[in-house]
């Protein structure tokens, strides 16, 4: 009987054993963090990279030169693709802009009609220019003056004369950081370096479909 009893402790402690270095065995998941949004900036992933080996994010997103220093620094990978079968760990996601977080569009009534598919968007809203570039700043800080306390108003200026609305905003505009774009690609980069709340497009430089989609992506982040 001891004998038995014996037998039966060895051949539980073997299993024991054997399970045991199977587990040791296996290789760890590699850590995946998933990337939602068109645009991917430096905040989206500092400070999260420590034990990811790869990141994946949408087929056509764009990384900003600073978050692709920042990866490379960490050796970690991208993947393109769908992000549906992803097992994401420290998953940072990308926050979509409240209903009060708004962009105001100032540009002249002629470029406003090319906006007007834009305009039913709940989070933007197109207004006209003043009758001088001094009431269309001044008109700007009052709003955003005006949204104090909520989340910051971001606005965008669609002008034919950027050098004096840069020169204006920079004389009397307190309080409103500004990013010139010269391309769409510009975007990314400008949320990483500065955050601006106000943008200034050339209106001989960009036509009507490009400022959309600065719109519709800067609403998104």
């Amino acid at each position: 009987m001891n004998n038995s009893r014996q037998v039966d402790e060895i051949v539980r402690l073997v299993v024991e054993r054997l399970r045991s270095g199977v587990a040791d065995d296996r290789e760890p998941a590699a850590e995946v963090m998933e990337l939602q949004g068109s645009i991917v900036s430096l905040r989206d992933v500092e400070g999260r990279l420590d034990g990811i080996e790869r990141v994946r994010v949408a087929p056509t997103a764009l990384l900003t030169p600073a978050v692709q220093d920042e990866l490379r620094r960490h050796g970690v990978a991208v993947e393109r693709g769908g992000m549906q079968h992803v097992r994401a760990v420290n998953q940072p996601r990308i926050q979509l802009a409240s209903p009060a977080q708004t962009i105001q569009v100032f540009a002249s009534p002629e470029r406003l009609a090319s906006l007007s598919s834009v305009g039913k968007n709940g989070s933007i809203h197109v207004n006209p220019c003043k009758a001088s570039i001094a009431e269309t700043v001044t008109d700007i800080c009052a709003r955003r003056h005006a949204s104090a306390g909520q989340s910051e108003m971001r606005f965008v200026w669609w002008t034919a004369l950027p050098f004096a609305a840069s020169a204006a905003i920079h004389a009397i505009g307190d309080g409103l950081r500004l990013a010139c774009l010269h391309d769409p690609m510009d975007l990314g980069r400008a949320i990483d370096e500065m955050q601006p709340n106000l943008i200034l497009l050339d209106d001989r430089h960009w036509p009507a479909y490009q400022v959309v989609k600065v719109l519709r992506t800067w609403s998104t982040l």
